[in-house]
């Protein structure tokens, strides 16, 4: 069975044991100027021969609640200045910029997802190859390996501006990253790579809902952040279920008549 709502496809695999994640792969995604339009996404979690398709404009956003970089903060950017929120840069609904090489960040999602097998965190990587990193919810670290494990090469190059803050020490906190003076270091281009990630991969209780997310690494370069909900059937689906279920039943009597 497949179902298309159009933008975003979902295809079911199998399930992970918490703190062994191998991310799942977007396979394909449209970008216009660096926003998100539409993208494909073969993941973990949903009944096997089920395909879903969400559109972009139906992703969970996202805000960036928590920084630490032990280093100068490095931003990436398509504007030839830094942006004036820096914080922005990953929860804009655009993979044009991002923050690269930070230590640790956390993100909180506009809508809490559920341990339902049908809900996902989205992450977008800048490079030419997915970076491993780790991602913690609720208290439970799921190790995502780097390429090719977690796959996803997707977008085409984009140029990107390279800016790095002028205080060379360490930030810690939104308020203070988005405090920080920055100046140009370089220009160049690479592509950007999705992984996406079934709450069902932390091993929660079924029914467990999460919205906060703390990704740490030292390469890895976010540049967006969201959560994707696959739709449930629609009642007609569910009506012709309940009507086979009661045809069942009603062979089933006959049979012992």
């Amino acid at each position: 069975m497949r179902k298309i709502i159009c933008g975003l496809t979902i295809t079911a695999g199998g399930l992970l044991a918490a703190g062994a994640a191998s991310a799942a792969t977007l396979t394909g995604v449209s970008i216009s100027g660096g926003a998100l339009v539409d993208a494909s996404i073969d993941t973990d979690g949903i009944p096997a021969t089920t395909e879903f398709t969400v559109l972009a404009a139906d992703f969970i956003g996202s805000t960036l609640t928590d920084f630490s970089d032990s280093n100068a903060v490095q931003l990436i950017t398509n504007d030839t200045a830094a942006p004036a929120m820096p914080s922005a840069l990953v929860s804009d609904g655009s993979v044009a910029g991002g923050i690269a090489n930070f230590d640790s960040l956390e993100i909180t999602l506009d809508t809490p997802l559920a341990n339902d097998g049908l809900s996902f965190l989205v992450l977008a990587d800048v490079g030419f190859a997915n970076d491993a990193f780790s991602v913690t919810a609720n208290g439970v670290t799921l190790n995502i390996a780097g390429a090719p494990a977690s796959g996803g090469l997707l977008t085409g190059v984009l140029d990107r501006n390279l800016f790095a803050s002028t205080n060379a020490g360490a930030t810690s906190g939104v308020p203070a990253l988005d405090a920080e003076a920055f100046g140009f270091v370089t220009l160049n281009s690479s592509n950007r790579n999705f992984v996406a990630i079934n709450i069902e991969d932390f091993g929660f209780a079924p029914g467990t809902s999460v919205d906060t997310f703390t990704i740490s690494a030292s390469g890895y370069d976010l540049a967006e952040a969201f959560g994707v909900v696959a739709p449930i059937p629609e009642p007609g689906s569910l009506t012709l279920a309940g009507l086979s279920a009661m045809c069942l039943l009603v062979r089933a009597r006959k049979s012992h008549r």
